[in-house]
């Protein structure tokens, strides 16, 4: 009877391993659509630009809202 046990076991990780490739092909086709986007999708490119490194177009200006320190 042990070696049904082991196969059991065996068909349970095998398919826990075959949902854990499914879940690891979807985030890569996932990064790979971002990829291709900042490749060659300008609008993704601007977007990224501003929000990670600050960037700014010449004449914009950017405002930093600081939250005022509640004195006690």
């Amino acid at each position: 009877m042990n070696g049904y046990s082991d196969w059991q076991q065996a068909q349970i990780a095998e398919e826990a391993y075959r949902a854990e490739i499914r879940k690891l092909e979807a985030e890569r086709d996932l990064l790979q659509q971002r990829v291709e986007m900042l490749k060659s999708d300008t609008l993704t490119k601007e977007r990224l630009a501003r929000k990670r490194l600050g960037y700014v177009k010449p004449g914009e200006f950017k405002f930093k809202v600081v939250k005022p320190e509640i004195a006690e």
